[in-house]
């Protein structure tokens, strides 16, 4: 997605007041920004002298980039950022976000952008024209797929499962991160066996009939089960409502 800066990484500062001062597992980072490149932007802002910037959000990536330099294995020093208090940021990044041919989990990187930047969900979902709830959902499916699996997803002809997404999503380490080789075991054996079909139209009805059949059944003694007559009200309404012949349970 656009609506980002090209810095160099010798003009990227760390921030000062930095609360955080572990950052795990760079090595691996590192790697994958090696493979798959930096998926998610910096968010900086401009700081002295002239030209450089401090890192809002994303010190640890930059770390990572700054291995990737150290070992001569960094692609570009020219990295992508979102730069807080320039003329059209926000405007850019909701211009991108409102396009209907963009991945879920690349809306959510620009909704982790504006979220780095200061705004809460809700701010985000009104200023988009979108729900707080698929918001949520794109900013979890930016965290926490792992890069492989995003890598696989874009080469899907057919859009998949957001539900799919969110257990795939489910699976992270410790640290919160994504658990790579779970989440790609289980995404192959998701491509393996597509998600069964749901009931056919009108099968809601025979469904209800079914149910009042098996308690007629149950309540005539012709199956050898035991109801507890504490419970068999409770049961019966049940049953006549499921069946449509009263509007609500009263027992």
């Amino acid at each position: 997605m656009n609506g980002h800066t090209l810095i160099p990484l010798d003009r990227l500062k760390p921030r000062t007041n930095q609360v955080r001062r572990e950052f795990h597992r760079i090595g691996e980072l590192a790697r994958q920004i090696e493979l798959h490149k930096l998926l998610q932007n910096l968010v900086v802002r401009p700081t002295t002298p002239e030209g450089y910037f401090e890192i809002v959000a994303g010190e640890r990536r930059y770390r990572a980039l700054k291995l990737l330099q150290q070992e001569g294995r960094l692609a570009s020093t020219d990295i992508p950022c979102a730069v807080l208090g320039t003329d059209g940021f926000l405007e850019n990044i909701v211009e991108n976000v409102a396009r209907e041919d963009v991945p879920l989990w690349d809306l959510g990187r620009a909704y982790v952008t504006l979220s780095d930047s200061g705004l809460t969900q809700v701010e985000i979902a009104e200023r988009i024209g979108r729900t707080q709830g698929h918001v949520s959902t794109a900013i979890i499916l930016a965290k926490n797929l792992a890069p492989a699996v995003l890598e696989r997803l874009a080469k899907l002809p057919n859009a998949f499962p957001v539900q799919r997404l969110l257990r795939l999503a489910r699976l992270v380490d410790e640290h919160g991160d994504p658990d790579e080789k779970s989440q790609q075991k289980l995404f192959k054996q998701m491509l393996e066996s597509p998600g069964k079909r749901g009931p056919k139209p009108g099968a809601l009805v025979s469904q209800k009939q079914t149910v009042w059949t098996r308690f007629e059944s149950l309540k005539q003694g012709k199956q050898n089960r035991f109801v507890d007559p504490v419970y068999k009200p409770v049961i019966e309404a049940v049953v006549r409502y499921l069946a449509g012949e009263t509007k609500g349970i009263h027992v």
